[in-house]
């Protein structure tokens, strides 16, 4: 019985030091619209982007971001993130 209460008091210190310490966030520092936007939104949105900043296809408040190459024209699809998924 003795044993149990300490590997219980132990399993409590462990958890507790976890806690105070926390588990590092993901780094969202090279998300070029901000830490706030990255998850794709919720359906899956295929967008469009121009060089110049227009971008269609993503709903309010949604970044379309290029999923890779700009065209002849200046447009590349992309994918849309949102601050909410």
């Amino acid at each position: 019985m003795m044993a149990s209460a300490k590997l219980l008091s132990f399993a409590l210190l462990v958890l507790t030091t976890v806690a105070m310490i926390g588990v590092p966030s993901a780094d969202t520092s090279s998300v070029p619209y901000g830490p706030d936007v990255i998850l794709p939104c919720r359906g899956n949105y295929i967008c469009f982007i121009h060089t110049d900043g227009r971008q269609y296809g993503c709903p309010q408040g949604g970044k379309c971001i290029p999923n890779g190459n700009y065209d002849q024209h200046g447009y590349a699809q992309g994918k849309c993130f949102c601050a909410h998924g």
